[in-house]
């Protein structure tokens, strides 16, 4: 049975993640011509830095509660006990792991497989070692996947192959569908603690490669070939499929995919928080820019209802990436009504403007560029080269950097 990533676009049309760095969005931001004043452009990194201080002090409390919650039912939990705990205890743990875990997914920007689409992906299907492959999903108590990312990049097939294919009449695939990013939750029944790991590049059509019990189904004819002399190409092929199901690229595991998974629901919330904040800002009359702030009224600020919103920030992403992006703007308008920057008015959102907003917000001494100088492998893949971004770009801004002094 071929699966293709078609079975799963009813719930997957469009990527949630914002696929840009924050370093970069806030250096897109400043340099976006008329988006901000020349001063307000020296503040925005400390902006930057304020709102990510308030969501670090949010996402540290889910994180606590999180590690708690998962103690009982980590697998590889390796200190002494200091209780023990009973089966309906762990379940119970479990039960609410998963719930507070499946917001956090909702807020780093990931899709949940449906169980019917993951019962399709992981039935008896046709590998591209030629071999069939399938798991039983009424084997776990717990199995659900979290997507991030989908890309269907060319490969280039060579000679031998299409060879090889025209031989045995198979068709010859030019492409491969992948997730770039595969979260997974899984219990067997016969297990009494839970499992979390992430992947990345994981083809759409085998999920089963991230399961301890994937079996390979073999025909009659197979088998006699196998047993033959003529065999040794077949057995060459399930070896290469037994090695590559032992191999997957794993970027993190159970507790320690805890901590990176909240860590980059922080990161997109601090992302979709300052393009929302920028480009409400940024709906001002381009008349009233340069005056003093104390010179706005409601009735000239001009704002944005939410669908304009999302509309242009969607616009703008995929300008800057190429990327179909479907923004959801929600909770970045709660988070800064509730900080004090935004408010609403007849189903406009107005920004506080940015020296006003730098006064109410708390000020750290950090750097927001220091703080995440490096990106987890979880958050990977941004910022590639066909981002749009050339070196002639970074060359314009480069004098503009010096004189303003923005980083």
């Amino acid at each position: 049975m071929n699966i293709s990533y078609q079975a799963y676009n009813k719930e997957y049309t469009g990527e949630r993640y914002v696929p840009i760095t924050r370093h970069s969005i806030i250096r897109h931001i400043i340099q976006q011509r008329d988006f901000l004043t020349d001063e307000e452009k020296k503040l925005f990194p400390d902006f930057a830095l304020a709102i990510d201080t308030a969501l670090i002090n949010k996402y540290n409390t889910v994180l606590q509660e999180l590690k708690v919650l998962f103690d009982p039912i980590n697998p590889d939990k390796d200190t002494v006990k200091s209780r023990e705990w009973t089966r309906r205890e762990k379940l119970d743990n479990e039960f609410w792991l998963l719930q507070q875990l499946e917001d956090v997914m909702v807020k780093a920007n990931f899709h949940e497989m449906p169980r019917d689409t993951i019962e399709q992906l992981l039935s008896e299907h046709e590998s591209r070692e030629g071999v069939q492959v399938s798991v039983d999903p009424s084997r776990y108590d717990v199995l659900r996947f979290w997507v991030l990312g989908h890309e269907t990049p060319e490969i280039q097939i060579s000679l031998f192959d299409k060879f090889k294919n025209r031989i045995l009449q198979r068709s010859t695939q030019k492409t491969i569908e992948y997730y770039k990013r595969v979260v997974v939750a899984i219990r067997l029944k016969k297990d009494s603690k839970l499992a979390l790991k992430a992947f990345k590049e994981v083809p759409v059509n085998r999920l089963e490669m991230l399961l301890p019990d994937g079996t390979i189904q073999m025909s009659t004819w197979d088998k006699g070939l196998l047993a033959s002399s003529a065999g040794i190409a077949l057995f060459g092929v399930l070896a290469k499929v037994v090695t590559v199901l032992a191999s997957l690229n794993n970027i993190a595991n159970n507790r320690g995919l805890i901590t990176l998974l909240v860590d980059r629901a922080e990161d997109e919330s601090l992302k979709e928080a300052l393009l929302t904040y920028a480009f409400i800002l940024n709906s001002r009359p381009a008349v009233l820019r340069n005056k003093p702030s104390s010179d706005f009224s409601q009735a000239i600020l001009g704002g944005l209802s939410m669908p304009e919103l999302n509309a242009e920030v969607e616009k703008w992403v995929k300008k800057k990436t190429g990327v179909h992006l479907e923004f959801d703007s929600s909770e970045a308008l709660q988070l800064l009504k509730d900080l004090g920057l935004m408010y609403e008015k007849n189903d406009k959102y107005h920004a506080l403007m940015l020296d006003a907003a730098m006064r109410i917000l708390p000020q750290s001494p950090c750097s927001v560029i220091g703080r995440r100088a490096i990106d987890a492998d979880i958050a990977e893949g941004y910022d590639r080269d066909e981002y749009l971004e050339t070196d002639e770009e970074y060359k314009a801004e480069e004098e503009k950097q010096k004189k303003y002094g923005w980083f």
